[in-house]
């Protein structure tokens, strides 16, 4: 059992934990919640712990997650990301918008020299 599962259940939650790279191992269907705290950084990751930091030098986990993404959202669906300020979100949002994602801001927090965004991801 893993963290995730682990606080689910002394918070009495019911939780069903799936394990995929993006969506690749899901069948079609859609969600309540997504929560996305992607990695941000255009480089291309070295190792497993790189991946956490770097999207490819194109952006690649962003193109990926917006092709997949349509088909596990309604509107109905609550999908949030969180991205930093000193990530190029207006490639991200495009890269979303091509695929008729659209960001809504829902939070702005500034922690000492970073500010953090929050944004509802619908469908258009």
């Amino acid at each position: 059992m893993d963290f995730l599962e682990t606080n689910a259940s002394k918070n009495n939650l019911t939780l069903k934990a799936v394990y995929s790279d993006l969506f690749q191992s899901i069948e079609s269907q859609p969600f309540d919640y997504i929560v996305i705290n992607p990695p941000y950084y255009p480089k291309t990751a070295q190792n497993v712990k790189e991946q956490a930091w770097f999207c490819g030098e194109n952006f690649d986990y962003f193109e990926k997650l917006f092709q997949q993404l349509p088909n596990h959202i309604t509107i109905d669906t609550n999908c949030f990301m969180i991205l930093s300020q000193d990530c190029a979100i207006e490639k991200i949002k495009a890269i979303a918008l091509k695929n008729a994602i659209a960001f809504t801001l829902v939070l702005e927090k500034k922690e000492w020299v970073e500010t953090n965004y929050i944004f509802k991801l619908t469908s258009l």
